[in-house]
């Protein structure tokens, strides 16, 4: 489901830079918040025929990607929730050469992974 989920992402990106391509036509998206995105860029294409239709076109495929990217994403987060937090089993973690990996104390973002 992850690697679904980012493929889904990654075209909803590629989907907003071909519609950031209407700079071609003279019109510049730029930075737009995601409720406002839609609305903007339909009064970027408003009263071009041509241009206008296909941009609803691009806009109606990215709104459907993006409700299957919340339906995917939904079980992954709720799979995170409800999962069992990690249990010390007291086992130890070793380098490479074979010595024990040791933490020099302190608060760390590897703590959780490390043991500390």
């Amino acid at each position: 489901m992850l690697s679904t989920s980012a493929k889904l992402v990654n075209i909803r990106r590629d989907l907003a830079t071909k519609i950031g391509l209407l700079k071609t036509f003279g019109r510049i998206v730029g930075k737009v918040s995601g409720r406002k995105y839609k609305e903007f860029v339909r009064e970027l294409c408003a009263g071009e025929l041509g241009l206008e239709g296909a941009v609803s076109a691009l806009l109606a495929v990215r709104a459907r990607i993006e409700q299957e990217i919340r339906t995917l994403e939904e079980p992954i987060l709720g799979f995170g929730k409800h999962s069992d937090p990690p249990v010390d089993d007291g086992a130890r973690h070793w380098r490479r050469d074979g010595r024990q990996l040791r933490h020099g104390g302190g608060s760390s973002a590897l703590c959780p992974l490390i043991g500390c």
